[in-house]
């Protein structure tokens, strides 16, 4: 299996290998047949996305249910936004270089269009137009708005997956601090600290049995102490793992989401004179439950905690 596994990665490596000299060095013809390969690949695309399309309306399954469709459905739609992006900037390129710059015309080589087209076409999934390129195509206001339409497109498959992974967890927030009530029909509250398979079990036991119970899963933020990268913590924070969320709704749990680790208190923290254990942990929301539950009758209140024994 390995060798078959290497035989192939080395065929696919030299099969496109093999096509990137052709265009290098086939002239015009390379060029053209450059065309012809991403007008290949954008119509395949294309295709799939027709498909895909058929078989979310044909069966309402494939839309609702299957945890890969949606990311399917936007990785082919910015692979297809890619390949005419890149097209695109490959037909600006042509005009820019046909024009004379201090009277004398700027040849590019083959790959230089092509590379040059990729990157230019990547940089729009980030709103980002190169102004250079832009102030060449003054004689030409219907390319201008193709690439405009190009750069709203492609800005708005990024939009989709920062909402794509947001979602899940804005969700989360919203039925946890709207859809959660203390109150005489829901007095007892349990918190699970740690996010693991027991944790799921006792929950999904603890609100059949019981119909007052509110349980509330507490799971850690997705951020490690080696991310010291900012933009890293800040997607850590709001792409948490989808699966957290769907395994919680299963057994009728909320979940709520610490920005800190419970190991992290120590010492040091306790003896501060406005320690507070929920704010420091970014969970005030379960303050307020807890807080909430002096003002009722027959309140409960039910902590787990997961300690892992070191051997």
């Amino acid at each position: 299996m390995r060798n078959s596994a290497f035989l192939r990665g080395t065929l696919v490596i030299a099969g496109v290998g093999v096509l990137l000299a052709v265009i290098a060095l086939g002239g015009e013809s390379g060029l053209a047949f450059a065309v012809i390969l991403l007008a290949l690949g954008g119509a395949a695309l294309l295709w799939s996305i027709v498909g895909q399309l058929r078989e979310a309306f044909l069966r309402p399954a494939q839309r609702l249910y299957a945890r890969d469709f949606s990311l399917k459905f936007l990785a082919t739609l910015m692979g297809l936004f890619l390949i005419t992006g890149t097209l695109m900037f490959m037909y600006v390129f042509r005009q820019i270089v046909s024009e004379p710059v201090d009277g004398h015309i700027v040849r590019f080589s083959n790959t230089e269009y092509l590379l040059r087209s990729l990157i230019c076409s990547l940089e729009l999934f980030m709103l980002n137009v190169d102004g250079n390129i832009y102030d060449h195509l003054n004689q030409y206001p219907a390319l201008k708005g193709w690439i405009s339409v190009q750069t709203l497109l492609s800005f708005s498959c990024t939009v989709a997956v920062v909402l794509g992974l947001v979602y899940s967890r804005l969700s989360a927030y919203l039925r946890l601090s709207y859809g959660t009530h203390i109150g005489r029909s829901h007095s007892h509250l349990y918190l699970f600290f740690g996010n693991n398979h027991p944790s799921q079990l006792l929950a999904k036991d603890i609100t059949r049995k019981d119909p007052k119970a509110v349980a509330v899963i507490i799971d850690e933020a997705n951020v490690s102490e080696d991310d010291n990268d900012e933009w890293t913590g800040i997607v850590g924070l709001m792409a948490h793992k989808r699966k957290v969320f769907r395994e919680a709704r299963k057994t009728g749990a909320k979940v709520a989401i610490a920005s800190q680790q419970l190991d992290d208190i120590d010492d040091d923290i306790t003896a501060r004179a406005d320690f507070d254990a929920f704010g420091y942990l970014g969970l005030a929301k379960i303050r307020q439950l807890i807080h909430r539950l002096h003002e009722i009758s027959d309140p409960q209140l039910h902590v787990f905690l997961w300690v892992m024994m070191k051997s």
